[in-house]
């Protein structure tokens, strides 16, 4: 690797990268950073990677960085489109189309600039502007562009627009297996706003297929039947709690797939609430001082009963100078990992007061959502529908646990449903808001429009949630026996 030389090793990033190996990408711009940190191509790439690894802000910094200081006219359009990126990442559009246009004045030709241009328009509701900055289809456009022009498809409710044209291009022989991806989900999503069920699972299931991970469900199993054993009433009420005022944080658990995003974006949408995204502050401090260990694909602090009420004040500031750091000032901030369940039981032990939110979704609805969307790496077991039904039946004792402890410590746990949402919005949104401390208003019943998130959100979030909450039913046939469970909890 470090025989490389800087060009060498721009390019072999920006095929990792494009491959969807962010942590290769970042081990190998990270050395050569080191090495030569003045040169903006390195400096640019190990941004990127750095984004695409869960650290967007920093990533963007370093992109910045990279741009002002990149005179090469073939690497600095390149570093322009991808910063652009990383700023709707963030949901900060307006500022996405800036970077974009820059791009383009950089290189009028550069097909990646044209799609984040369109990209950034579609993220800001400006349909025709972005139909009017589209050239006409063609075979030998870059996949990007196809997926600019499908996603504009999807959210302007024309599907018929770009789904043709988008099936086309994943066709194609060449295309990256990361940009594939995307696209074929894409595809998926318009193909059922057509109706066209059968072909929407054909290109679900192609995309699935990409992904390059592996996952072990007697691991998972062990790992939650040892965190129900360790995480205990008795065990709890050994520990001395810290008193840190945490009342700004709200946490939603469940299911991946049940509404972490949709209670994030109904808070955020009040005035006085934002959305951090998934945040990765209780892992870090898990890891960093509380002795969390890897147990199957996350680390998690097997037994409570080593911890001190110290220790637990400390990792409960530091939780929220991360938050402080991200400048969330809000009265009340959503973190929504959905991988935080497995860490669900420190958050009241070191912040009091803050509110837990469980949400309930039909277990066939919440993995299919999950199944079908772009969870990422961290999400192995959303592979194979059958691997990621025994997931979801491990996660629900996971919750009902969870539930069970916090209610014998005296915290008090805020039910959210994702169908009660789609089938009475106010209701269920007044019900989430007065819950977690706040007067209802009225804009917490659309999420889907634009909210005070610190992430950007997905294609589907941005639609109303009647059109969403029940999709399942239209692909049960083709899924059977994987998407079964014994009980459904809703």
């Amino acid at each position: 690797m470090t025989q490389l030389t800087a060009p060498q090793a721009f390019h072999e990033a920006q095929r990792l990268i494009r491959m969807g190996e962010y942590a290769r990408a970042s081990g190998l711009t990270g050395q050569l950073f080191q090495n030569i940190p003045d040169e903006p191509a390195i400096r640019g790439l190990h941004g990127i990677a750095t984004a695409r690894m869960g650290l967007p802000e920093k990533g963007l910094g370093l992109l910045t960085e990279a741009c002002e200081k990149a005179g090469d006219q073939k690497v600095r359009p390149f570093l322009l489109a991808e910063k652009a990126h990383v700023l709707r990442s963030l949901n900060r559009a307006s500022e996405a189309l800036e970077a974009a246009r820059a791009a383009r004045e950089a290189d009028a030709e550069n097909q990646d600039a044209l799609a984040s241009v369109v990209e950034a328009l579609v993220d800001l509701g400006q349909f025709d502007e972005a139909r009017s900055t589209l050239p006409e289809a063609k075979e030998t456009e870059a996949a990007t562009i196809a997926a600019a022009r499908g996603r504009l498809a999807l959210l302007a409710g024309r599907p018929d627009d770009g789904a043709d044209a988008l099936a086309t291009a994943t066709e194609r022989v060449g295309v990256a297996a990361f940009e594939l991806e995307i696209m074929l989900r894409l595809l998926g999503q318009l193909r059922e706003r057509q109706g066209r069920y059968e072909d929407a699972w054909k290109a679900y299931r192609r995309a699935t297929k990409l992904r390059r991970t592996k996952y072990d469900p007697g691991a998972h199993r062990a790992m939650v039947n040892e965190l129900i054993a360790g995480w205990t009433p008795g065990a709890m009420g050994k520990i001395q709690r810290s008193d840190l005022d945490g009342s700004r944080v709200v946490m939603p658990i469940g299911l991946p797939g049940s509404g972490h995003d949709l209670v994030e974006r109904i808070v955020a949408r009040h005035s006085r609430g934002q959305g951090a995204g998934e945040l990765l502050a209780l892992g870090r401090v898990a890891r960093a001082g509380m002795g969390a260990v890897q147990k199957s694909f996350r680390h998690v602090v097997a037994k409570p009963n080593m911890l001190k009420g110290k220790q637990l004040r400390q990792g409960g500031q530091a939780y929220l100078a991360q938050i402080d750091d991200l400048n969330l000032k809000a009265a009340r901030v959503v973190d929504s990992n959905v991988l935080n369940v497995y860490l669900a039981g420190l958050a009241p032990l070191m912040l009091s007061g803050m509110h837990v939110v469980m949400c309930v979704r039909d277990p066939a609805e919440a993995a299919f959502a999950w199944h079908t969307s772009i969870p990422g790496p961290q999400h192995p077991y959303a592979q194979d529908p059958g691997e990621q039904m025994d997931h979801a039946a491990d996660v629900l004792r996971l919750c009902d646990h969870w539930c069970g402890l916090f209610t014998s410590m005296g915290v008090r746990v805020h039910e959210f449903s994702f169908e009660r949402f789609a089938d009475a919005p106010e209701v269920e949104a007044r019900a989430l808001i007065e819950g977690i401390g706040l007067d209802f208003e009225p804009a917490c019943t659309q999420p889907h429009l634009p909210a005070k998130t610190r992430m950007g959100t997905t294609d589907l979030a941005r639609l109303p949630t009647s059109q969403w909450a029940r999709r399942y039913g239209h692909f049960s046939g083709m899924l059977k026996p994987g998407f079964e469970l014994p009980t459904v909890r809703a």
